[in-house]
């Protein structure tokens, strides 16, 4: 549960619209938003599990559990945070 309400704060943030509209930029707008929107958030997904796996598997245990989730969840918006936005190309 606590993944699945974290993707939606992620996907309510003004900033991840920016961060969208900043890879679209970069690629040269090759592909729609649409494209470019959904693939980072499905990335951030990704991202957010690993950390989430590899934090686990410090902690000596081979699945997730909500305390894992929520230690992934620090770990990975510390670095959301800093992604560039739509005030990098603006």
């Amino acid at each position: 549960m606590a993944f699945k309400d974290y993707m939606a704060i992620v996907n309510a943030r003004d900033c991840f619209l920016g961060h969208a509209a900043y890879l679209c930029d970069m690629e040269g707008y090759e592909y729609n938003f649409a494209q470019v929107y959904l693939g980072a958030l499905a990335n951030n997904a990704l991202d957010l599990w690993w950390r989430a796996s590899f934090l686990a598997k410090l902690n000596g245990k081979n699945e997730l559990d909500a305390h894992e989730i929520r230690e992934g969840i620090i770990f990975f918006d510390m670095d959301l945070m800093d992604l560039p936005t739509i005030g990098a190309f603006i």
